[in-house]
């Protein structure tokens, strides 16, 4: 028996925790879309590989606590809070996520939605006053 788009989500969000981004473009299907919320769209495995490696170098030692999960069909959507370091520091993201899958298993789409004038203003708490 496969595994079902819930369980393929869980394993995949679980591998944030210690990231590699090949093994997390695994997931996808070579012409799958990650949208990473308001920064960008990143189309097949080679530009979402490298959005995960520029990601993972600037959010130190992620947890994510998934609050909810919604699952239809070939589509699963996730609340969760993603609790990260950012320059050291303690941070944490609300967001919800949406992934859809193609028969084989594979994500073929993931929009991410998070608030980013929160992480914008955390970013501007952590540098030096002018």
């Amino acid at each position: 028996m496969s595994e079902t788009p819930e369980s393929v989500v869980r394993r995949f969000l679980a591998g944030w925790e210690t990231p590699n981004p090949d093994e997390l473009t695994a997931f996808f299907a070579e012409d799958g879309v990650f949208t990473d919320g308001p920064t960008g769209e990143y189309r097949g495995v080679e530009a979402i590989r490298d959005q995960f490696q520029y990601l993972a170098s600037i959010f130190a030692s992620p947890t994510i606590h998934i609050k909810m999960v919604v699952a239809n069909g070939n589509c699963v959507m996730v609340e969760r809070v993603d609790a990260v370091e950012v320059q050291g520091h303690p941070f944490e993201i609300p967001a919800v996520g949406v992934w859809e899958f193609n028969d084989e298993g594979r994500i073929t789409r993931w929009n991410d939605y998070y608030d980013l004038h929160s992480i914008m203003e955390h970013f501007k708490a952590l540098s030096p006053a002018d």
